[in-house]
């Protein structure tokens, strides 16, 4: 090894090929899967938007008020039969329910074959009346009031349709044609508007209720394998009650579908559950219509746009104001206006949207409150950027309605860059650029060009275009021309030891059942090229179990980040070391630049990065960092444990174990498991001056770019000499589904393009063969 200052840098993603062998089952900690096999969908917007409902709307203003004097009088413990809507065959049918639990806010009916059939029960009822009327849970915007009080005080009230001041709760096996052994998707729990009409009795086009109704499912809803879990469909029914209350102040015309599924989305937020899993949907993919549903088709990436674009409007507004859009009669961009007027923002819609973009991008509040998410579950939101060559010469970019398109550079100095707007009075540009911990965010005009200082080496610049017009029925997008010019000193390499199927989180540190402390982990990274080491990334995990208990960074201490030198597969002596206190240390992927440590690393150098935790009290429920482990199913580099009973040990970490007969005890080892952490290195370029009449000294493939790439990215390759070469592309399961090169080519540099807009999206692998070398390396293709 040899210790000196690298001027240029590369991205690699490789994975050594060792296994541990210490096997461990009950260190695991207890912790949900991360993917169940089936999963919530939404539909009230849906139903509420169908020709049946918009008539009953159109009809409401004519139609007299429902006779209170018939009001209904229900005691616990009373049986009666409601009308449920069955998605199977588009029927109401009649169910028997029973009066189980009787609040000031809610009555909680149980569908009496679910009881009989085990899957509601007392504490179901009493754990579920909690949650609803007594308190919620501690990432709520109050704790101290249930869901219903809660979304009654900030965001409106219910219809109260039928006078009685309390929202019916019916608990039933919802049908959808969900099946236990085929999963997927299944609806967690709805409102449907028929409920606010007068019932037209047998023979008419649908059946009423006639009260105010939200119907939760409860299998797999709230039994699902083998358990019942009233904490399950909690964030479903905030979501679903924010629909009940918006029907209230939008009964004769509807809400614009984005902006009643954004407010529920935020509904779920104001109560303390995760808004929607699909956010990364969206932001993989940010260039679409603000205000587009695919009603037709595929609506996760939808239902990510809304969740973010609400989460950051009341980030910005205020949680205690966020009601004030749900109560506005007017819809769309036009609601979202007047509401911004009523509260006084301090800023435009344009801005706004403009505001937005840039803090999808870098997620930092306190570079500015404006560009960042303040809430614990959305501070690890970011835009996944491609990156490209800093020489572009008038490449266009149409920005659709509402829409953002961001450009990506890395490691460059010397930047000018340069955009042209096709519209100018809707077309925003923006240029971001971030070096270490400073990020700074530049207006940029139409036809002006901006210069970064000389000599500065930014580690990321971004350009951001958007388009502010959202009227996507029928404006055409915004064309932007761009024009950038730089030199880009380094090229990042992340090197990884896990897989992303994710199972488990793991609070560290802790001690075990034999009292031996585990206090951190370790990972082996070979290196594939002379390289300085540039940063470290950690992800720490954010959120709350299935019991509704925060998963965070707790109480006080140290941790150490180091990078060791390799003692016969273990951390031998310490080349370089840094010390984080837990108060830095956010959720999320968490970024340790390390470019002071100086350290460079030659090609074929066995290194560890090693990861302690130092604390006052060794107690996981006290001082821990809570990290992610992988489902031990793919080939990890050496992984090690921190272990202490008596003097400091590294230890292979433990394997995951699965309950394939379902006795309650593991019986198959699945494989050891890897901790989610990267090791970011930094390759010099060599520019075309220097390599003028010159030839490679040594064999490399490098990091296909752009990575993530759609449909096409570009792999590169030097020999030194000529050579039999095969450049071959592998699916992550090992099915060969590309031969790019299988031929002998000379020696020097080259430059292999492929399309794989046929493939699945995921990750792949690409293998060079050239006479006795051979490298793997990893690359993503993301429709």
């Amino acid at each position: 090894m040899k210790k000196f200052l690298l001027l240029t840098t590369t991205l690699l993603l490789f994975t050594s090929m060792s296994f541990g062998q210490e096997k461990r089952v009950p260190e695991v900690p207890t912790a949900p899967q991360l993917q169940p096999k089936s999963f919530p969908v939404h539909v009230s917007d849906k139903l509420n938007n169908s020709e049946l409902v918009q008539r009953l709307r159109a009809e409401s203003s004519t139609r007299p008020n429902r006779n209170k004097s018939m009001l209904i009088v229900d005691e616990e413990g009373d049986e009666r039969s409601f009308f449920v809507y069955n998605f199977t065959n588009e029927s109401f049918t009649a169910r028997d329910f029973r009066l189980i639990k009787k609040g000031n806010l809610t009555q909680i009916w149980f569908e009496i074959s679910e009881i009989e059939n085990g899957h509601l029960n007392e504490s179901v009822a009493d754990s579920m009346f909690k949650y609803l009327e007594e308190e919620s849970n501690s990432f709520s915007f109050n704790p101290n009031k249930g869901i219903i009080e809660l979304s009654n005080e900030y965001l409106g009230d219910p219809p109260n349709y039928d006078g009685d001041n309390l929202v019916d709760f019916l608990i039933t096996d919802i049908k959808d044609g969900w099946t236990e052994s085929g999963g997927g998707g299944y609806t967690a729990g709805f409102f449907y508007g028929v409920d606010q009409n007068t019932d037209p009795g047998p023979g008419g086009s649908y059946r009423s209720n006639e009260r105010d109704v939200l119907y939760i499912d409860s299998y797999p809803g709230i039994y699902s394998n083998g358990e019942a879990d009233a904490t399950r469909p909690l964030g479903t029914l905030s979501h679903e009650y924010q629909h009940l209350i918006h029907y209230r102040y939008n009964s004769i015309q509807s809400e614009l579908t984005f902006i009643n599924e954004a407010q529920s989305n935020f509904a779920s937020l104001l109560s303390g559950y995760f808004p929607h899993s699909s956010y990364g949907s969206y932001l993989a993919e940010t260039n679409v219509p603000l205000f587009q549903w695919n009603s037709g088709g595929n609506t996760l990436p939808d239902y990510g746009r809304a969740a973010s674009f609400a989460s950051y409007m009341w980030d910005q507004l205020g949680f205690e104001n966020s009601g004030a859009l749900t109560k506005n009669p007017a819809s769309g961009r036009t609601g979202i206006v007047s509401t911004f007027n009523n509260l006084e923002a301090p800023f435009t819609f344009e801005e706004f949207l403009v505001n937005w973009g840039v803090a999808n991008l870098i997620n930092q509040e306190q570079v500015d409150d404006r560009f960042g998410y303040g809430h614990p579950f959305l501070t690890n939101l970011r835009v996944p950027v491609s990156y490209e060559d800093p020489d572009i010469s008038s490449k266009t970019y149409e920005v659709e309605s509402g829409a953002i398109e961001y450009i990506g550079f890395q490691q460059a100095q010397d930047f000018e860059i340069s955009v042209t707007a096709g519209n100018t009075e809707v077309g925003e540009i923006r240029v971001i650029t971030k070096s270490g911990t400073n990020t700074e965010v530049h207006v940029l005009n139409s036809g002006e060009t901006f210069t970064t200082p000389a000599g500065e080496v930014f580690d990321n610049t971004y350009i951001m275009l958007v388009n502010t017009d959202t009227e996507y029925q029928t404006s055409d997008p915004v064309t932007f021309t761009v024009n950038s010019s730089g030199e880009q000193t380094y090229n990042l390499t992340t090197s990884s030891t896990y897989t992303e199927a994710s199972t488990y989180y793991w609070a560290l540190p802790y001690y075990n059942s034999s009292n031996v402390g585990r206090l951190g982990f370790s990972n082996e990274f070979t290196i594939g090229f002379d390289a300085l080491v540039h940063s470290l990334e950690l992800y720490v995990v954010g959120g709350q179990n299935t019991d509704g208990e925060p998963i965070e960074v707790k109480g006080q201490g140290t941790l150490r980040i180091a990078a060791y030198s390799d003692n016969n597969g273990a951390p031998g002596q310490a080349l370089a070391a840094d010390s984080i206190d837990f108060s830095q240390i956010g959720t999320g992927w968490q970024t340790f630049n390390v470019t002071d440590w100086d350290l460079v690393l030659e090609q074929g150098d066995v290194i560890h990065i090693v990861y302690e935790l130092i604390v006052p009290t060794v107690d996981s429920d006290v001082n821990s960092i809570p990290l992610r482990l992988d489902d031990g199913r793919g080939v990890q580099n050496v992984t090690n444990i921190i272990t202490q009973k008596g003097p400091l040990q590294f230890n292979r970490i433990f394997e995951y174990e699965e309950d394939t007969n379902g006795d309650g005890q593991p019986d198959q080892t699945v494989g050891q498991h890897g901790v989610w952490n990267n090791l970011v290195l930094a390759e010099a370029i060599v520019t075309n001056t220097e390599t003028e009449n010159s030839q490679p000294d040594k064999f490399r493939l490098s990091q296909n770019y752009p990575n993530p790439f759609n449909p096409t990215t570009n792999i590169n390759f030097s020999l030194p000499k000529t050579t039999d070469v095969q450049l071959t592309v592998y699916s992550m399961l090992g099915r060969k589904v590309a031969t790019l090169v299988n031929s002998t080519l000379p020696a020097g540099d080259h430059s292999i393009s492929w399309d794989a807009q046929d493939l699945a999206s995921g990750l792949y692998i690409y293998t060079i063969q050239a006479g006795d070398f051979s490298q793997t390396k990893k690359m993503v293709f993301m429709k």
